[in-house]
């Protein structure tokens, strides 16, 4: 969709609401922004006056922190603290990823040949992120930095600006206490702090965990321990909510009175620019109260359990402290009168407290700590689930499922073993200069994945029809804090293995946990399938009714039912099933209309070496001019830019992508028990089951 926007907006943020189509109501559940960035003069009136030089400002002595925007939308900068000092300024940069060991003032062709001793390592501050400082020339004024990609081992240029009206000086030159008062009561934090600038954050979200041995602290007073003093907060002031906004939280809890540090804090909402911290939760009468800071001085009060809490400030922060339910999501309204008018932002808060719930685990690891390398042995304690079962597989490779309460299940998929990006084959081809930049990386303690993903580094949308721009920058600067729900998923993609939460229809999962895994909200009965293999499982498994959207135009289709459904009936404009494109040229604006909710892919999209037998097998395909499958020989680099242009651009709509491996297993039963996968999908377990277990029975016999 376009909308016209007043160009004299342009250099603003600006709020924005915005109204469904569908039923003419307007979304005002959350605050909603947008940044358009001014381009500056495009040309020279005529005839055009001679300039006139204004000397710069200088900066009085001091210490300011100020906002700074950049240029690329996955290089952001969470937070400046600069120095003035005789009229020369300098700045600590904090990024909120962990993917540039080098920063250079200049462009990547001089970073390039520069001496290496002019480039700008980075620094690991307590909260675990990477700072750097770098000399700043002018306020106001792009200025050229390139940054170095670890896992990429190139540069990248960049254009950063320093925004001189958002100074705010903290401390004076001789003040000690000037490094405490830029931190902005943000210890312990690595939640989202968005962008400053040209973003449009929904959905943000935001983590921090204990780092504490142990997780959680009950009681501690022996100093600070992630923001954590171990001294008892009492609630904040309060009064009663007269609107409604929010209802009384279950605060009981069966811990002892004491102190504790959440083992994981996570939320979502607002608009990305502020950070939300939760390092203690004080247990008083058995009630369990949470002190949060938020990175702003402007939030005036929160509500929560049906009552108004007041903030208190300092160092540039608001604290406050409520009571919450532990181990479930906690709705809370914030109140911020950073803009002209006051508004009120709704988050979304989870702390999660193992001791809470008797200290159980799900017989495994962390989800958020566990590896997306390859497929778990022991099913992932996930944060708010109870596991309860796995399904076992006696014959498929390339899938595992877990179940957990309320009928949630955890499917993994491995998307590189037996690939062109199968990690162990890159081990065993990766060039001397490869090796060479991983043992540079390994002597930064930087801990990057196992495979490098070759890729441009910005995605063009190929489909002008569609109007959507899927652009995602290269995963090396990306992490999974201070970014949208949508980018987080597509690089989840890029791992090695990919993890599906599959949600049934009412339940509400932890926030926070779409940083670690693709959540898949049933029922997914509007499903893209790329394929005839797909749709000829769907159709033995009774599922053609869930199909929305195909891969083929109704000529190529051999389900006769589905092709059908691909003409429009007589009276009616659309017909009930859309072509919506081929994986080289997807028709995002069919997959919109025809409200995918899951699209489906054969194995066939995954990058894969171009060997003699497929070698042959296309050279076959371009002799047969009437081959639907002629299509162009591309390089594993290509398909592998191919498959992640395909997972930017679906994430960007918020439809999950899922690969059917199906075909790849080794053995004819490993191909049959891929039905599995549909019926937790699809909600027909039982029936899947039953046809597996006749399969196998057909197959001894």
């Amino acid at each position: 969709f376009h909308f016209n926007v007043p160009k004299e907006k342009a250099g603003q943020t600006i709020p924005v609401s915005l109204r469904k189509s569908k039923d003419q109501t307007w979304y005002d559940k959350q605050y909603l922004w947008m940044y358009i960035p001014n381009p500056g003069e495009t040309s020279t009136p005529d005839p055009a006056p001679t300039p006139t030089p204004t000397p710069e400002a200088t900066v009085a002595n001091g210490i300011y922190s100020m906002d700074v925007t950049s240029s690329s939308s996955m290089f952001k900068v969470v937070d400046c603290i600069l120095t003035a000092k005789d009229g020369k300024m300098s700045a600590v940069l904090t990024l909120s990823g962990t993917g540039y060991g080098y920063l250079y003032m200049g462009t990547k062709e001089e970073a390039a040949s520069a001496d290496q001793s002019s480039w700008i390592p980075y620094q690991v501050n307590e909260e675990g992120k990477y700072t750097y400082t770098v000399p700043v020339e002018a306020l106001d004024k792009e200025i050229a930095v390139a940054a170095y990609s670890i896992k990429k081992g190139i540069w990248y240029d960049r254009m950063l600006t320093f925004q001189s009206e958002t100074m705010k000086k903290i401390a004076d030159l001789n003040s000690t206490d000037s490094e405490n008062k830029g931190d902005s009561g943000n210890n312990g934090n690595t939640g989202n702090s968005g962008t400053t600038g040209g973003s449009n954050n929904t959905g943000n979200t935001g983590t921090n965990n204990s780092a504490f041995p142990g997780g959680s602290v009950p009681g501690t007073n022996s100093g600070k321990i992630d923001g954590n003093d171990g001294k008892a907060d009492n609630v904040s002031k309060y009064e009663s909510d007269t609107s409604g906004s929010t209802s009384h939280v279950d605060s009981a809890t069966a811990l002892k009175d004491g102190v504790y540090t959440p083992d994981r804090f996570t939320w979502s909402g607002g608009t990305g620019k502020v950070q939300i911290t939760c390092n203690k939760v004080t247990i008083q009468n058995g009630q369990a109260y949470a002190t949060l800071v938020f990175s702003s001085d402007h939030y005036q009060y929160v509500k929560a359990n049906g009552n108004k809490y007041y903030t208190t400030k300092g160092g540039g922060s608001a604290t406050v402290v409520i009571p919450v339910a532990l181990n479930q999501n906690n709705k809370i309204i914030g109140m911020t009168d950073k803009m002209s008018v006051a508004h009120e932002i709704e988050y979304t808060i989870f702390i999660y407290l193992a001791a809470a719930n008797g200290g159980t685990s799900a017989n495994g690891t962390d989800i958020s700590t566990s590896s997306n390398q390859k497929l778990d042995e022991k099913a992932p304690e996930i944060i708010g689930l109870e596991y309860q079962s796995e399904t076992k597989l006696d014959y498929a490779e390339y899938f595992k499922i877990y179940h957990y309460d309320q009928g949630i299940v955890l499917l993994e998929i491995d998307m590189t073993k037996d690939t062109a990006r199968d990690p162990e084959k890159a081990e065993e081809t990766k060039s001397e200069n490869e090796k060479s930049a991983e043992d540079k990386e390994k002597s930064s303690k930087k801990k990057v994945a196992s495979v490098t993903i070759n890729r441009s580094e910005d995605s063009k949308n190929s489909d002008a029809e569609s109007k959507v721009d899927a652009s995602v920058e290269e995963s090396a600067a990306s992490d999974n804090n201070g970014t949208s729900e949508q980018e987080l998923a597509a690089e989840l993609y890029k791992g090695n293995v990919v993890k599906y939460l599959i949600v049934p229809e009412d339940v509400e999962v932890p926030v926070g946990l779409e940083q670690d895994m693709i959540i898949v909200k049933k029922p997914t009965d509007h499903t893209y399938a790329e394929s005839d293999e797909i749709l000829n499982i769907m159709k033995d498994l009774d599922l053609l009714n869930n199909i929305a959207a195909v891969g083929m135009k109704s000529k190529d289709c051999t389900v006769s039912e589905i092709a059908d459904k691909m003409k429009a009936k007589d009276g009616e404009k659309n017909a009930e099933v859309a072509y919506a494109g081929t994986a080289d040229k997807l028709k995002l604006k069919n997959f919109v209309k025809s409200e995918v909710n899951l699209a489906l892919f054969s194995g066939d999209i995954l990058p894969r070496e171009d060997s003699e037998e497929n070698a042959a097998k296309d050279t076959d395909k371009k002799a047969d001019k009437d081959s639907k499958d002629t299509k162009e020989t591309l390089t594993v680099e290509e398909q592998t830019e191919q498959f992640e242009n395909l997972t930017e651009k679906l994430a960007t709509l918020g439809i999950p992508v899922l690969v059917d491996r199906s075909s790849e297993e080794k053995t004819e039963l490993g191909k049959q028990e891929w039905i599995k996968v549909y019926g937790v999908l699809y909600g027909c377990e039982e029936l899947t089951n039953e046809k597996f277990d006749a399969a196998v029975a057909a197959a001894e016999k």
